[in-house]
């Protein structure tokens, strides 16, 4: 009963409450989880599954909670927003929300993680979180002109291929004249372009003042037509070159738009419940955890600094809670990523003991405490980083003590290129 409980929940987030809707070795990363199910049960997820439909989610949830049990090592994260077709949304809607409610609707995400409970036969550890942004802040100047010459090669398209239609056109120079008397044209309200994605009326006409043909000459002169080639062979080399250009910038965009500059504002909940024997009817609530960031990075994106609130609380053979208080800054530069992050620590734990009489009593232990590290990631190559850590750690509730921090080791990273489209 509880397995369809739990799924129900899932479900439930997913369809109503939204129905309209590392490469840096860092110890104690001061950011809110991506993935809060993973991090609460302490593991780490090599591939993350993601339906993208109701159905989708059924099944999967029912794969992960099935009549025997609790898979284990399931990762999956829901995004009920993204459950839906959503046409009427733009591609600035999509990468600058207009408003809060927007942004938390976009990147709200209930996630899910499995784990067997080390030294426990047939045990299973299950994580639930939930995230989301109130402030996601807003795209890179970078990302911002990539999208712009993405706009602007296709009003070149466009021009390229009504001039084709015009008479007389059988020279590159032809082509010229026609893309010029087509610009003037529009400039004089005689002759509409029609829409171009993402482009006002008014930033059509100023590019058709100032670059629209020079850009045309410009690759018109740098393609030149070839022997016995038809004009409209021609021209339809021409648009593939531009869209295929077009398709190499939207790549280089799809990794810039996850350089968010500005004011980001995120957070993330997530608990964790044991299942020793793998039984939905025999369950022990473990922890509880809430994080919640803000970030401002400038638009020069030299550098960011991070403050984090955190709190967390567990269930073992003893009762701890952590409440967490922190900054982190960085400065970047090609080559690398200096950092100093200090954390401010409230800690309690409270357990079972005896008095000095021998008589059971409920003892409890607190401490406040500091940890800082100096951070290094330096870019050996492409795909190579060298992350070097040193500080002071947290000291422990009970011993009162807090050891030096060292780390020092080398991530490999392989890029991937997927294609974005863009409408």
């Amino acid at each position: 009963m509880r397995r369809f409980v739990i799924i129900g929940l899932f479900y439930l987030l997913s369809g109503s409450v939204f129905s309209q809707v590392n490469n840096e070795i860092v110890l104690d990363d001061l950011k809110s989880p991506t993935f809060p199910a993973s991090i609460i049960i302490g593991t780490e997820a090599n591939s993350i599954a993601r339906p993208t439909d109701r159905n989708a989610v059924t099944t999967s949830l029912l794969s992960a909670l099935s009549k025997d049990g609790i898979a284990p090592n399931v990762a999956m994260e829901i995004s009920p927003f993204w459950l839906s077709k959503r046409p009427n949304l733009t591609f600035q809607d999509y990468i600058e929300p207009s408003s809060i409610s927007d942004a938390i609707r976009q990147t709200f995400g209930i996630s899910i993680a499995t784990d067997e409970i080390d030294g426990i036969a047939d045990g299973r550890k299950l994580g639930l979180g939930l995230r989301a942004q109130l402030f996601p802040g807003r795209t890179s100047q970078l990302a911002r002109n990539i999208i712009a010459g993405i706009q602007y090669e296709n009003v070149v398209n466009t021009l390229i291929n009504g001039a084709l239609s015009l008479p007389n056109i059988n020279t590159p120079e032809d082509l010229v004249s026609g893309v010029k008397n087509l610009i003037n044209q529009a400039l004089s309200g005689n002759v509409s372009l029609g829409p171009i994605a993402g482009l006002t009326q008014t930033q059509v006409l100023d590019f058709l003042s100032n670059d629209a043909l020079n850009t045309t000459k410009e690759i018109i002169k740098n393609n030149n037509r070839n022997a016995g080639e038809s004009m409209n062979d021609y021209v339809q080399r021409l648009i593939d070159i531009i869209s295929n250009s077009s398709i190499t910038n939207a790549i280089t965009l799809q990794g810039e738009l996850k350089n968010r500059v500005g004011l980001i504002v995120e957070g993330a909940l997530a608990s964790r419940i044991d299942f020793p024997t793998n039984e939905f009817d025999n369950e022990k609530f473990n922890q509880f955890g809430g994080w919640g960031t803000v970030t401002y990075r400038p638009d020069n994106q030299y550098g960011d600094a991070t403050f984090l609130l955190r709190y967390m609380k567990s269930y073992r053979d003893s009762i701890s809670t952590n409440l967490d208080v922190g900054l982190r800054v960085d400065r970047t530069t090609k080559d690398f990523v200096l950092g100093f992050e200090g954390i401010f620590r409230s800690a309690e734990i409270e357990f079972e003991d005896f008095n000095l009489n021998n008589e059971p009593i409920t003892r409890i232990e607190s401490n406040d405490s500091f940890r800082f590290t100096f951070n290094l990631d330096y870019k050996l190559t492409s795909s190579i980083f060298l992350n070097a850590t040193i500080g002071k750690d947290f000291s422990s509730a009970l011993t009162g003590s807090g050891g030096l921090l060292t780390l020092f080791g080398f991530n490999f990273g392989i890029p991937a290129n997927k294609t974005m489209l863009i409408r």
